[in-house]
């Protein structure tokens, strides 16, 4: 009795496509590529949900190569959120469709214009790129994408969240309403459906789990103070030394400040952000894959795009804003069903959040200790120790001669003067560490309650209800014989303080006696228009003079007001004189 063969996905490929995905070693398809390939062959709108590593890109791009063999011109279109991840779909494009006769081009920000203006010129059959630029060639009247009949979104939800949505649809709009749309997205919440029923057509929906499984992740988190976040991680990292490790960081000060910490103590990291020329993120993160570059510490710019196998570690310096961004860092770890470990440095003002979060993604999260800082020194100088070692047992063959002559002088110390040699290596190395101590706080500890939070103050002084600042209201306790105290001027025209505003005195409006805002624009009575909730003077079109109250409540100068003498006269309005 003979077996079938189990049919795969790959058997409607040519043999092209066959010989080079063997060449990658990629024998069978994952779900989504074994679900994706023969409806976008057929020429049918797809909407795929499928998490991050799940093999997306190979199930867009070997149909894509299928139905553009023999054509010539820009047929296809794909977009990403990020350079990064462009640029990893090129990769994979030039390997996976090596030899089929396509030629791409890879278009994002941060490179040459003038050359993706002549390699277009030339021509080119898919265009990979960020919406963003591409709008840009398309407005320059570089990019014409009137002859597409393939347009792949890919990572719909992360080009949504980082302002993306006005450049996706001038996109759409411009490519033929008769072009096939593919549509990939890690998560579907209802602004990406929105997005997905206006640009798809009787679209085939597929939902695959992620391959990233919950099993091969483990989930903890370090309690600290708010100071002593970028310390504890400092000693975490080199307690448990991980071989490699992205840290995600929510803004680019925080990156440079972590990267300059790693790198004062001897341990290869580099900071990574939209900042960073695209030849120098290029360069990091060839760096990093090849495994030069241990840490990688990153902004959100890098949640997509990096493929590193084996990767051990994912750190998030604080809970991210969503589940998706959760989701899409996590998954740079545990990729292809192996293990790996997610850490988030929690403070006692954003473990709440955390927490939701993991409820919300059905997750469980542990609680990771930190050690001593004797407990870290001992552990680094034994890891030091083995370095040395390992290094050792791996010279083979006849030794060099300088190998020789050092063999001989360590040959001839005493016992005692090895070890106090070997011990002061140790001690070198173990100063330029230069730990913090820190210690993790418990969530039940009364040290753990949420941090006092600012209302907008730095300073100690009480918050204030719908009042000026002291300084103004001082201003005004001091200055009753007109009402308004010149606090600075600029261009030779004192700015006054009055009420809980802040005008500006020119000479128009010395001569007329009324104030006039800073804001343009006029009202319906021909007066300035002025801030919301503030007291003001205007002057009707006919000359007579009133008072607009402030619409949030604060106190507004009457008509009877107006009986006292000029604002700048001997009297002040009623309401402002000092108390007898």
């Amino acid at each position: 009795m003979t077996s079938e063969k189990k049919t795969s996905a790959f058997d409607i490929l040519p043999e092209v496509l066959k010989e080079n995905l063997n060449d990658m070693g990629i024998l069978n398809p994952t779900p989504i590529q074994n679900e994706a390939l023969k409806p976008v062959i057929d020429g049918k709108d797809l909407l795929g949900l499928s998490h991050t590593g799940s093999g997306k890109t190979l199930a867009f791009l070997l149909p894509m190569a299928v139905r553009l063999m023999g054509a010539k011109g820009l047929r296809a279109i794909v977009l990403t959120p990020t350079r990064e991840l462009a640029e990893q779909v090129g990769k994979v494009f030039s390997t996976a469709l090596a030899n089929t006769g396509l030629r791409q081009l890879v278009i994002t920000g941060g490179a040459s214009y003038q050359r993706q203006r002549d390699s277009l010129r030339q021509g080119v059959d898919v265009v990979i790129g960020t919406p963003g630029r591409v709008v840009d060639l398309m407005n320059q009247g570089t990019l014409d994408l009137k002859n597409i009949s393939m347009f792949v979104l890919d990572e719909v939800d992360e080009m949504l969240d980082v302002g993306f949505a006005e450049d996706i649809d001038l996109i759409r709009k411009s490519v033929p309403s008769s072009a096939q749309t593919v549509f990939f997205s890690a998560t579907m919440g209802p602004r990406t459906r929105r997005v997905a029923d206006k640009i798809l057509k009787n679209a085939v929906e597929l939902k695959i789990s992620s391959v990233t499984s919950t099993s091969t992740i483990q989930h903890e988190y370090i309690l600290v103070e708010s100071s002593k976040t970028l310390s504890a991680l400092v000693n975490n990292l080199i307690y448990e030394d991980p071989e490699q490790a992205i840290v995600f960081c929510e803004t680019k000060a925080q990156c440079s400040d972590l990267a300059d910490l790693l790198r004062a103590r001897g341990i290869p990291s580099q900071a990574i952000n939209s900042d960073l020329g695209q030849n120098d993120r290029r360069r990091t993160l060839d760096e990093f894959r090849s495994g030069r570059l241990r840490y990688l510490i990153a902004t959100n710019v890098a949640a997509r795009g990096i493929d590193i196998a084996g990767l051990p570690l994912v750190v998030n310096m604080e809970p991210p804003r969503n589940r998706d961004s959760y989701t899409h860092r996590a998954g740079r770890t545990g990729r292809a069903g192996a293990s790996g470990r997610v850490w988030t440095m929690l403070t006692p003002g954003n473990q709440r959040k955390y927490h939701s979060l993991m409820r919300d993604i059905s997750v469980s999260a542990s609680a990771l200790s930190l050690p001593s800082k004797g407990d870290i020194l001992l552990k680094f100088a034994s890891n030091e120790l083995e370095k040395m070692k390992a290094g050792l047992t791996s010279l083979s063959g006849t030794p060099s001669e300088s190998e020789a002559l050092a063999r001989s002088a360590v040959e001839r110390l005493m016992p005692d003067e090895a070890v106090a040699i070997l011990a002061g290596l140790l001690t070198k190395n173990i100063k330029r560490l230069n730990l913090d101590t820190v210690s993790s706080l418990n969530p039940n500890d009364r040290g753990a309650k949420p941090e006092a939070r600012s209302y907008g103050r730095s300073d100690d002084r009480k918050r204030s209800f719908g009042r000026s600042s002291s300084n103004d209201f001082s201003a005004r306790r001091e200055s009753p014989r007109d009402g308004f105290r010149p606090r600075r001027f600029d261009n030779d025209r004192p700015t006054a303080s009055f009420g809980s505003g802040r005008h500006e005195m020119n000479a128009e409006a010395s001569e007329s006696r009324s104030f006039r805002s800073r804001s343009k624009g006029s009202d319906r009575d021909g007066g300035s228009t002025f801030p919301e909730g503030k007291v003001y003077l205007t002057e009707k079109r006919d000359g007579a003079k009133s008072a607009r109250p402030s619409s949030k409540g604060e106190r507004s100068i009457t008509p009877r007001d107006l009986k006292a003498k000029d604002t700048f006269g001997k009297k002040a309005p009623r309401r402002f004189a000092p108390k007898k």
